[in-house]
Parts: structure tokens; sequence; C-alpha cells
């Protein structure tokens, strides 16, 4: 299970389309998400307990009720750990940073208070893109790197309302791969 944001569908078909922009043997070298599953996380749950879920769901709607409505701009592209060595393809984003950082904070706190782990990173909002697939190093990395730095990113300081966080549940389906399934939706104050 985990804690995100749910973002506006021209805003992740825009970042899906980006893969476009590659050249056939670097697109080849990337595993993509697709817009489906695209999200901002505040917070990986794990597996979880279906008895906590009550608990979880009380503690997600009193954290949106202390946070009220804000927004953030789409910011630029980045790769963890670096352009140079991409293993993590993703959009970052800027504006009203702080407010988003205090509801992942409160998120944080309230999972945190339930029994979860804290989380090991210090939070960096962002959307994850594309993961380079195992074995792609050296030249073949850094051309990745190079080409997602200029990707046509035509959205960058768009304005995004964040109104309200979500729960999910993520499962394998034979066919499909890995889904998302939203287990409930709680306005922000």
């Amino acid at each position: 299970m985990f804690i995100a944001i749910e973002l506006p569908r021209a805003i992740k078909r825009e970042f899906a389309g980006l893969a476009k922009s590659f050249r056939p043997r670097e697109h080849e070298r990337v595993r993509w998400i697709d817009e489906d599953s695209m999200h901002l996380t505040l917070k990986f749950l794990g597996d979880t307990p279906i008895e906590l879920i009550p608990n979880i769901m009380s503690s997600l709607q009193n954290a949106a009720n202390s946070t009220g409505k804000f927004s953030i701009r789409i910011g630029r592209t980045g790769c963890f750990p670096s352009f140079r060595d991409p293993r993590i393809c993703w959009i970052g984003f800027n504006g009203e940073l702080r407010r988003l950082e205090q509801l992942q904070g409160r998120v944080e706190g309230a999972m945190v208070a339930l029994g979860f782990e804290p989380g090991e990173r210090i939070f960096k909002a962002h959307v994850t893109t594309g993961r380079t697939r195992p074995g792609i190093r050296g030249r073949f990395a850094e051309d990745i790197g190079v080409s997602w730095r200029h990707a046509p990113l035509h959205s960058t300081g768009k304005a995004i309302s964040i109104k309200s966080i979500a729960l999910y549940r993520s499962y394998i389906h034979d066919k499909k791969g890995t889904l998302y399934q939203q287990l409930g939706n709680y306005e922000l104050g």
C-alpha cells in the first residue's frame, strides 16, 4: 500500500509521452512507467495487515483535514542518482513545496504513530517516469541521462492544484502487470 497525490490525466499523458523523444535504442534501455501508474508518492507502506486499514483511513482523513488546498508547479526532469548514472528518470516540482512537505510530514507522522517505519530518505517531490533496465551502465546510461535532461517538457511552470490525498493498494495482475486500486480519497481541509 502507499499514499499519494493523483495528478491530472493531461499532465500524466505529457509525462508518459516524453519517452517518445528518445531514440529507439535508448528507449528500449528504460522501463517506462505507464501513465495510469504515475503519481506523487507521499508514503510507501508496503505489505499492510488488513486490520490496520480503518486506522490508516482515519489518520489520513485527519491529516487531510489539517491541511488546506495549495498548488505546486511542474519543474524539470531529473535522474536518481544523477544524469551521468541514471537509475530512475523523474520529473520534479517547485512552487509551494513547503506546504507539500508539511502535508507529507503529517502523513509520515500519522503512519509512524500506527507502527510503520519512518522513511529512509528525505522527501523529494517527484514523479517517477522510468527506470533504467538492469545492467545499463557507462556510456549507455549517460546517453539516457543526456536525452532525459533535454526531453521536451512543455508544461514546466504549469500549476497543479493539490486538493486531496489518496490511499492505494498495488497488486500483480496475471496479464496486466502491476495495477493500482484507490481505497480512499481524502479532501484537503
